[in-house]
């Protein structure tokens, strides 16, 4: 007798009438169903169509269920690349067991794998994936070193460059305190133009400054520093007795007086009293300008400190009403342009 889903559309007890119709039942019984209740009370043999082969199953129905939880769950466990590798070792290794049975005259169709067999296999599998991942955390620990390395080689790199620049540093300002400590005795003037002459730039000469601050007043400093200022404006290039108030003078005392902004700014800021500091500045300006030939740059010259906010413009408008005639008359232009500048400014 051939059954096709005997239970459709029964309810409880009719099942149970089938169920103990079908044990009374003398002949043989095919049954084909989805109902696990029904198998378990009257299947005696599980047949299972695998691989186009029809094999007995020799267990009961729970281990065969427990069988197909675990190829899912092996399968869904194994990547792609491992399950063909696996797929092909398995196709070899029947292969081989068909051709030792035809070699042996056996030749007959083999049923499902017993469970020593799936466990062995399992274990296979196990020990594949674990081995893949060991070598990937082996790769990625490798390339984890790699990328420290280069990091601390960085940094490493990084700390050598940082400190031969602070070496060199260190070098230059040993060397302007040398020249400084090695020239007592001799005049500030001197002192101070060598000191410019041997840094590296307007900036480092405030190293050299601090070291005669030790020993000198910061405002006895401010004449000596700025006749290093006039000196670099005079080897400027530019004529400036020749065109005293043109664009040209005034251009070129605003870019040496710029570049010399923080050294002399530094050094008024040392003084005690800065409103005596910038009067020392604005003294310093003419008595530097020295010559009669020179008095003419007195006004781009004093623009310049001007717009540096090296002096207040205040001061320096009430500095210029104290002057004698012959000084006043240089720098008037620049003191008129300032004084309608801020006029203008007002309006």
């Amino acid at each position: 007798m051939l059954l096709d889903e005997p239970t459709n559309h029964l309810d409880l007890e009719t099942v149970d009438c089938l169920v103990e119709g079908l044990k009374h039942f003398k002949g043989g019984v095919l049954v084909i169903t989805h109902n696990v209740e029904l198998i378990n009370k009257v299947c005696k043999e599980i047949w299972v169509i695998e691989d186009q082969k029809v094999g007995r199953f020799r267990g009961e129905f729970e281990e065969y269920r427990q069988m197909l939880e675990e190829q899912l769950h092996a399968i869904a466990d194994e990547d792609p690349e491992e399950k063909r590798r696996e797929k092909e070792r398995l196709e070899r290794v029947a292969a081989k067991k068909a051709q030792e049975a035809a070699a042996a005259g056996g030749g007959g169709a083999k049923g499902p794998k017993s469970k020593a067999e799936r466990d062995r296999e399992r274990k296979e599998a196990r020990e594949a994936k674990a081995a893949k991942d060991a070598a990937e955390a082996a790769e990625k620990e490798r390339l984890a070193t790699e990328q420290r390395e280069a990091a601390a080689a960085e940094l490493a790199a990084a700390a050598a460059s940082a400190k031969a620049a602070a070496d060199a540093r260190l070098k230059r300002e040993s060397e302007l305190a040398s020249a400084v400590l090695s020239a007592r005795g001799r005049p500030l003037v001197e002192v101070v133009a060598q000191l410019a002459e041997h840094a590296a730039g307007p900036l480092a000469v405030c190293g050299g400054l601090l070291v005669l601050c030790e020993e000198h007043a910061p405002q006895r400093l401010l004449a000596p520093l700025l006749s290093v200022v006039v000196a670099r404006l005079a080897a400027a290039g530019v004529d400036l007795a020749a065109d005293p108030s043109g664009a040209a003078s005034t251009a070129a005392a605003a870019e040496v007086v710029g570049a010399w902004q923080q050294p002399v700014g530094w050094l008024v800021c040392r003084c005690a009293d800065r409103r005596e500091a910038q009067l020392e500045l604005l003294r310093a300006t003419c008595d530097s300008l020295g010559e009669a030939a020179l008095l003419a740059q007195a006004a781009p010259l004093l623009k310049a400190l001007w717009e540096a906010d090296l002096i207040e413009e205040e001061l320096l408008l009430g500095w210029a009403e104290t002057l004698r005639p012959s000084l006043r008359r240089c720098v008037e232009p620049f003191v008129t342009w300032l004084r309608t500048a801020a006029v203008d400014a007002e309006n």
